[in-house]
Order: structure tokens, then sequence, then C-alpha cells
């Protein structure tokens, strides 16, 4: 008896997996991924004004690309794989999109995605930049630049539709953060920003379930942008990098880690802004228990209850050696 309990238990919790995941499966089946190609050709067109050409790539890094496609490639259930490769880089775009249609009072917000080699080495999809509408800084400020709520912000976006590596992601950004670093990107646009040096920024997990995400890019595929502005999708999104930023800032401060603190802080400040002044536009209330009904955002959250765990344990031991 003593052993068949905990057995149950994993076998309960197995089988809710899989009817997670077949869930999953049904709602992404559902989705016209060609339809969605076609528009985030379309939609990078439009916004990568300062794009990032590949052959920029050094030697190196295209092979260290070239090698990650092919282990890709060689796995199994490619055709599945691919498709959500697919589905994951629409959905990277349409978050692109939709920040940049939106704007602060004196603020203007842009953004691009990343080159093939920072995408997979530093897991980074996007940069978003909040830029002054004075224009008092077009380019990117050095690495020990310090924030301030009118200087420009830049900050690296990691999307996913799935909570399923989210305890990987949190890891890493602790990792990192715990020494003060952050996440470096390698390839920037070099007409917004210096060419020839690698810059860390702070960095953010955002994401949405499928059976959120799905109709929003539907909607966007089709060309409906005014049901997307009328949607609370993006207050979710918001309120995701509000509540990192700030888990981010209380642990660099207590680390002594005060510029990278500061420019989390900064990064709160803004984007606690722009969640507010949504829902002013869109006249609802945000409230805490709406952030459950997305699986991403409560894995966001649970990730940020048990963040810098690791570090204290680490410590507490070095402590006791």
């Amino acid at each position: 008896m003593k052993m068949s309990q905990p057995e149950g238990r994993f076998d309960s919790a197995e089988a809710k997996r899989r009817i997670d995941k077949a869930e999953t499966v049904n709602v992404l089946g559902k989705l016209n991924v060609a339809k969605c190609l076609a528009k985030e050709k379309e939609t990078l067109y439009r916004l990568q004004k300062h794009a990032i050409p590949e052959d920029r790539l050094q030697s190196k890094d295209k092979d260290f690309v070239g090698l990650m496609k092919k282990k890709f490639d060689s796995q199994q259930n490619f055709a599945e794989q691919t498709r959500n490769a697919d589905i994951a880089r629409c959905f990277e775009v349409f978050l692109l999109d939709q920040m940049t249609r939106y704007a602060l009072p004196d603020k203007s917000i842009g953004g691009f995605k990343t080159s093939d080699y920072d995408d997979i080495a530093q897991g980074v999809d996007l940069v978003a930049e909040i830029i002054p509408d004075d224009g008092s800084s077009e380019k990117m400020p050095p690495d020990d630049a310090q924030s301030t709520p009118k200087e420009r912000l830049d900050f690296a976006l990691d999307v996913t539709y799935s909570e399923s590596y989210l305890h990987k992601k949190f890891a890493t950004i602790e990792k990192t953060l715990s020494v003060g670093e952050a996440a470096r990107l390698k390839y920037l646009p070099t007409e917004t920003m210096p060419a020839g040096r690698e810059y860390a920024l702070p960095s953010f997990i955002i994401g949405l379930s499928p059976q959120n995400m799905v109709p929003l890019l539907e909607a966007w595929s089709s060309g409906n942008q005014d049901a997307l502005d009328k949607s609370t999708f993006m207050l979710t999104v918001f309120k995701q990098i509000e509540m990192q930023a700030l888990a981010y800032a209380t642990f660099c401060s207590k680390r002594g880690h005060r510029k990278m603190a500061d420019r989390y802080a900064a990064v709160h400040k803004t984007i606690e802004e722009a969640r507010k002044q949504k829902a002013r536009e869109l006249n609802v209330v945000f409230q805490e228990v709406s952030l459950q009904k997305d699986t991403v955002t409560a894995g966001i959250r649970a990730g940020l209850d048990s963040f810098g765990k690791n570090t204290e344990r680490a410590a507490a031991f070095n402590r006791a050696a």
C-alpha cells in the first residue's frame, strides 16, 4: 500500500500531462500556419528597417548556427517540430508588431528580431527599444550607463507559448544575474547601435498559452487589427515584464549589483506606466486573478515565487563550508 500511493500520483500527473499535450496539439492544429507565415514575412519587411543580415555573422557563428539546425532537423517528428518552430516565429513577430504599435505620451516603442546566432546561443528572440520622443538618445547607451526614465531603454525578450521549460529559463536568468551580468547580444543593427561590441541587456520571458495565442494569430493573419486593439492580451504581456523586472531589480540590489538593479527598475517603471495607460484605454480593471487564466503567465508567476532560491542555497552551503 505504501508503494502504490506515490505510483498512483505519478500516473495521475502523467495522465494530466498527456491530456494537456493532446489539447495543445489540437489547438495548434487548427492554426493556418501558411497564412501566418505570409503575414510574418510581410510584417518583418515593414518593421525591419534596422534588420540584421545573416551574412554579417562571423564564420564560426555561422558554423554554430548550421550545426544546431542540423541537430534540429535530425530530431524525430521533424514535420511537427518544423510546424512548431514556424508558429513560434510567427508569434515572435506578432508580438513585435503589436508592441511597436503602442506609444507612451513621451516615448516611442521600437524593436527588432534577433539574429539566428543570438536566438540560439542566448535564447533572445526580440529586443524592445523604448526611446524618448525628443530624440535625446538615438543610440543604445553603453553597458555602464545609469538608466533613468528619460533615457533610452533596451531589453531582451524570450518568447514562448509553452510553460514546459520555464524552470530552465529562470535558472539561466538567476545564474546570470547572481554575478551581475545579463544576456549578451553579439549582432545588432548598425543603424541604431554602434557596431563591433556586445551588449548586455536586461532580459525577460514573455508569452501566452496556445489557447490564448492561436485566436490572436488568426486575427493578426486575417488583418483584424481592430480586434487586437480591443484585446487585453498586451496587459498580460506588460504584467509579465513588470513582475519580472521588480523581482530581478530586488534580486540584483540584494547582491550589490546596483547598476543592473537600476536598469531593471527603470524597465519596471516604464512598463508599469504602459500597462496602466493601456488599461485606461480599454476601460478595464486588470485583476491579478486574471493572470492565472493563462498557463504561461501562471508558470512565470510560479517561477518568480521560487526565484533566487538556488542562489540562496549555494550561499548558505558556502558559508557552512
